[in-house]
């Protein structure tokens, strides 16, 4: 993961000559992370992030997660906009009586589509209101062992979601804000008999960018999960809600590639089934072609 890490670091900053200005096509200077960014006919962004997360449970395990996840987003026309994220996520769960248990490997890939429904003017616009839909599909792969059906040790669930929701963006340099609100609803039973429940999210992100390669960021995140069944039984001791308050710094060292560096800390939570979430750290780059 290191590796992968300095890999994007060197792409980040490596020459670009022949790339499209992002920030000139749609007549705006705000730096835009990706998900956020204003679309334009015929847009191409990839992405790489690095995501480092904690959880601990009452019985003492310690689960460490890392995910590396590569994304692609197009706009084949304005109003239109395509994206594919596929994970790779590393898992090691540390138990009370020191023992460990790794787990590695491809995760759900998640697709989605977002719909311009409302953008008050077409050249810098300050207001842009979405549609998203998406799917995130079954395609995680599953490790063996003694834990092999538990999800919460396996990659992904390995079920069909369905997802639905809306994005806001408000432009007004240098300040910015980007909304996004998905719900998740899983339709079929993945790894050990587990389908897991409903849930709700909503992200919002205010920046502040005082200057024309750099930014910082405010956000909060808040996820209310539904409670999953087993093999057709609804478990009680499962779902919840948890609220996280993040910070941080968007740079662009070309005028193609745009850094996001993030770190988020749980400020509530109420989840059930005797865990509690921990930080979680975000690398990440975007880069326009």
């Amino acid at each position: 993961m290191v590796r992968v890490a300095f890999a994007l670091v060197l792409l980040a900053f490596a020459p670009s000559a022949v790339r499209a200005c992002s920030t000139c096509t749609v007549g705006d200077p705000t730096l835009t992370v990706m998900g956020a960014e204003q679309p334009n006919d015929g847009r191409l962004r990839f992405s790489g992030a690095l995501r480092w997360r904690t959880e601990r449970e009452d019985d003492g395990t310690r689960l460490v997660e890392r995910r590396l996840e590569l994304g692609l987003a197009w706009s084949p026309v304005t109003r239109v906009t395509l994206s594919a994220n596929v994970p790779l996520v590393s898992r090691r769960a540390r138990f009370s009586n020191l023992a460990e248990e790794r787990s590695f490997g491809l995760g759900d890939v998640d697709l989605r589509a977002r719909l311009l429904l409302f953008r008050d003017r077409a050249l810098a616009p300050r207001h842009l209101l979405a549609a998203v839909v998406g799917l995130e599909l079954p395609t995680a792969i599953r490790t063996s062992g003694p834990f092999e059906d538990d999800p919460e040790q396996q990659p992904g669930t390995r079920t069909w979601d369905p997802i639905a929701g809306l994005t806001y963006g408000f432009f007004r340099a240098p300040f910015s804000l980007s909304t996004v609100a998905v719900v998740i609803a899983p339709l079929t039973e993945g790894v050990g008999r587990v389908r897991p429940g409903a849930s709700a999210r909503l992200s919002t992100r205010a920046q502040w960018q005082p200057w024309e390669v750099f930014g910082f960021a405010l956000g909060v995140d808040a996820r209310v999960d539904g409670r999953e069944h087993t093999g057709g039984q609804r478990e009680r001791a499962s779902g919840g809600a948890i609220v996280y308050g993040s910070a941080g710094v968007v740079l662009a060292p070309t005028e193609e590639v745009v850094i996001d560096l993030r770190l988020s800390l749980p400020a509530w939570q109420a989840l059930r089934g005797g865990h509690e979430e921990g930080a979680v750290v975000f690398v990440g780059v975007a880069i326009d072609a």
